[in-house]
């Protein structure tokens, strides 16, 4: 989902049915611009409802914005945290318990980052994932930051890294998260099989 210049937040206003015929209605409340375009200028959107604040990837920017809802039908930019000090480029990012976790490129399908700030942007930490994070999540409690680590492969297909999932155990506090790197490493003596079934690797 690429080459989207604003983001609108809506508003569910219908009740949820079962039945094959029924109707959603979303009223628009509120329109943030981010005044550039094309290159994931607001791909992935997150939201704290303890701060009314929207956390807006804006990978032209290299920056994830942070913006205030707390009126209604008006947004308003707190800040931006500049991520190019931690990496290559801002891919993902995703808050709980008012902790933002941004996944960051390396240089060169190097590995990456997972950075924790708070809301107002400010910087708790950062720990090492696998190549190319890219989806950032938290586990239902919070108690657990997921990145999912694409290890995309370099055009040339020289360096080609495996991909896999970064899991930062932060129950303790995000200042004193534990990572651990999950890989497919336990399918490699059933790739024949798996190729031959059809599975494409």
């Amino acid at each position: 989902m690429k080459n989207f210049t604003y983001v609108m937040l809506l508003v569910f206003c219908g009740l949820f049915s079962l039945q094959s015929n029924a109707q959603q209605v979303f009223n628009e409340v509120v329109t943030y611009r981010a005044g550039t375009f094309d290159e994931g200028a607001a791909e992935i959107v997150a939201y704290d409802g303890v701060s009314t604040r929207l956390l807006v990837t804006n990978a032209e920017n290299d920056a994830v914005e942070i913006v205030s809802i707390a009126i209604v039908d008006s947004s308003m930019l707190v800040s931006s945290i500049d991520i190019t000090v931690y990496g290559e480029g801002v891919n993902s990012v995703a808050v709980s318990n008012e902790v933002v976790a941004i996944a960051v490129e390396g240089d060169d399908q190097q590995p990456g980052k997972v950075v924790l700030f708070d809301t107002d942007g400010t910087f708790i930490s950062e720990y090492t994932t696998g190549a190319l994070p890219d989806m950032v999540t938290f586990s239902r409690d919070g108690n657990y930051v997921l990145v999912a680590n694409e290890g995309e492969p370099s055009d040339d297909y020289l360096v080609d890294p495996e991909g896999g999932v970064t899991v930062v155990n932060i129950t303790s506090g995000a200042s004193t998260g534990v990572v651990t790197q999950l890989d497919f490493n336990a399918f490699d003596s059933q790739i024949m099989s798996l190729k031959n079934a059809g599975v494409r690797i």
